[in-house]
């Protein structure tokens, strides 16, 4: 069972790739994906930091497999002297390998950069043309006891007209740590669905940053739908967590028509 999910995972990936370089899979071959196409590489200031990347394959092997990597170089921004990587490593029996990300904080900023790796091609396997993209940032500690806990969140910039809050305006929430990460649970735009999920916002060098993330409630693709802000980011104090501020850009890619609109929730601890 565990196979057959992966394949056709795998093979919606390939299908949903470019269309000018179709792959064509018979099922005797391997195919081998990323299992996210973009992932964060958080360096701490003045020191390290890493990443292990889950890689799914098809096949099974009673020996261990290596796959290579590479840059992608006219998609990369990031310095070369600010990241490493080895191969993918897949264990015997497994439909799972890891490539491990590092970074070293030279010359890197809270500005995110990208570095592009992709699958190096193989004679007895199948890649799908899809990348990964590694954001990496410079990134400072931030104790985990520090802006968690119940919160009261309300949106403070005018509501986008015809859509009402674009999270759970009023409503308390309960703020947890994942290391540097804050993640609440909350419904996307309340008047038009009511499920809540994780929202998630980081704590980079003094400023509160969101990532960009999907919408379970949109007008096409909730692909992306929130992300960083474009008119600058809230600054928070490891002094006092009371009352904070989250800014983002709703609809980033514009996909109700209306957007990239600059969204502000305030935050009040309990």
């Amino acid at each position: 069972m565990k196979k057959y999910f992966l394949i056709t995972l795998l093979m919606t990936i390939i299908l949903s790739s470019c269309e000018e370089d179709k792959i064509i899979f018979d099922g005797s071959q391997t195919l081998i994906a990323f299992s996210s196409n973009m992932v964060d590489l958080p360096i701490e200031i003045d020191a390290t930091g890493s990443i292990d990347v889950t890689v799914n394959v098809t096949t099974l092997s009673t020996s261990e497999r290596t796959f290579n990597v590479t840059v992608v170089e006219d998609e990369t921004t990031a310095g070369a002297a600010s990241y490493s990587f080895g191969s993918i490593v897949v264990p015997p029996n497994a439909y799972n390998g890891i490539l491990t990300i590092n970074g070293v904080d030279d010359n890197v900023t809270t500005t995110p950069e990208k570095l592009v790796l992709k699958i190096s091609e193989g004679s007895d396997f199948i890649t799908p043309t899809e990348n990964l993209t590694v954001n990496v940032f410079q990134v400072c500690p931030v104790d985990e006891s520090l802006f968690t806990g119940m919160y009261r969140i309300d949106e403070i910039t005018p509501f986008l007209s015809g859509s009402g809050p674009a999270l759970n305006d009023g409503g308390i929430v309960e703020v947890t740590a994942d290391g540097l990460a804050r993640v609440f649970n909350t419904p996307n735009f309340p008047n038009f669905c009511s499920t809540p999920r994780p929202f998630t916002f980081n704590l980079i060098c003094n400023e509160i940053v969101v990532p960009l993330q999907n919408t379970n409630c949109a007008c096409n693709s909730g692909t992306d739908y929130f992300g960083p802000s474009t008119s600058g980011h809230a600054s928070y104090d490891t002094n006092d967590d009371s009352v904070f501020e989250v800014t983002f850009s709703n609809d980033v890619q514009n996909d109700c028509g209306a957007g990239p609109i600059q969204t502000i929730y305030r935050f009040n601890k309990l």
